[in-house]
């Protein structure tokens, strides 16, 4: 998912959204109809739509009209809507698989109360709820298994797309990139000169895959680059639980050398590439991904078969090897599937 949402951001938004000439596969317009087994069948509808559009982000907002896209306010509130005793929100997501980040947004524009639900698109596997798949076929929301074209679509998409190239945070302005990633210790690292300007920083960064422009000048920032060089991750909300959940230490909080220090530091530590993470990580660590080092001859000796070592190096989440002719970060090559593939 993505970052903090300010009221001027959400506006901004919407003003995008409205301007779409129809309601898209990843985008749908309500007044007032909030019946919470809609919105949940609307959430796994969006969310596998989104995947299938190469959307971050899919979008169901309440208080427009669906053919004029006019603001017309909405009575609906999420904030206080219950099913029995339950609040909406914990509801929806105990009934959805795998639980995905979602958030409504309620704010007001032109004096008319309006509430956006940001969905994340689905990852790994189609979005269901309670035990059904679904899925947009054009404005429409239809269940998945009666378009097994989509369906085909979806997991070739789901084979194809890792972890790290998925987007953090989507429509951000080189400013706020600046602001959320450590740039400074992106070059330290690559013993490279600080550019002279913000151009030059941001091309440098999307060279490497960390951000990506947008048509409309601003940047997403991908999973990559905002695991390697957030300054705090948890202004990236899809992502703060789930970086040492197995990408790194089981219950471990101390890193060799970076024992004690920040989790901004902690991170950093990933830059010092495989040898050292050999070094320092326990070799009964369980492993992620089961890899049998024997069949990998660029895997460093003391990696044992199996554990957290080996996991870490064949996952994408090192990329400190550079391009002779360049200096451009590379993630290893292997039989492992070159990700960062957090549950």
């Amino acid at each position: 998912m993505t970052i903090a949402r300010t009221t001027e951001y959400l506006r901004g938004l919407l003003v995008e959204l409205r301007k779409l000439f129809k309601e898209t596969e990843w985008v749908e317009f309500k007044h007032n109809v909030a019946e919470p087994e809609e919105i949940g069948e609307y959430i796994s509808a969006l969310a596998n739509s989104a995947a299938l559009c190469g959307k971050a982000n899919a979008y169901l907002v309440w208080g427009i009209d669906d053919v004029s896209h006019n603001v017309v306010g909405t009575a609906f509130r999420p904030s206080t809507t219950k099913i029995g005793n339950e609040e909406l929100e914990p509801w929806l997501l105990r009934h959805l698989n795998p639980k995905i980040d979602f958030r409504f947004f309620e704010f007001e524009v032109e004096g008319r109360s309006v509430v956006m639900l940001e969905i994340g698109r689905a990852f790994r596997h189609p979005v269901q709820f309670k035990t059904q798949e679904f899925v947009r076929v054009g404005s429409y929301k239809k269940k998945l298994k009666d378009f097994p074209e989509k369906e085909r679509a979806l997991w070739r998409i789901f084979d194809s797309t890792p972890f790290e190239d998925l987007t953090a945070a989507e429509h951000v302005d080189a400013d706020e990139v600046l602001r959320l990633l450590d740039y400074p210790a992106y070059f330290d690292l690559l013993k490279q000169s600080l550019p002279e300007s913000k151009q030059g920083i941001l091309t440098a960064l999307a060279s490497d895959g960390m951000i990506v422009p947008e048509l409309s000048g601003k940047w997403n920032i991908n999973n990559l680059g905002a695991i390697l060089l957030a300054k705090r991750l948890d202004e990236f909300k899809g992502l703060k639980r789930k970086i040492s959940a197995r990408g790194g230490l089981q219950g471990h909080e101390s890193h060799g050398n970076c024992a004690g220090t920040s989790r901004r530091k902690r991170l950093r530590c990933r830059f010092r590439g495989p040898d050292w993470f050999c070094k320092h990580v326990p070799a009964d660590e369980r492993s992620c991904w089961p890899c049998d080092s024997q069949d990998r001859s660029d895997v460093p000796r003391n990696c044992h078969p199996g554990t957290g070592r080996q996991c870490a190096y064949s996952s994408g989440l090192f990329r400190d090897r550079r391009r002779s002719h360049g200096g451009n970060l590379q993630r290893p090559n292997g039989d492992c599937q070159s990700r960062i593939a957090f549950g």
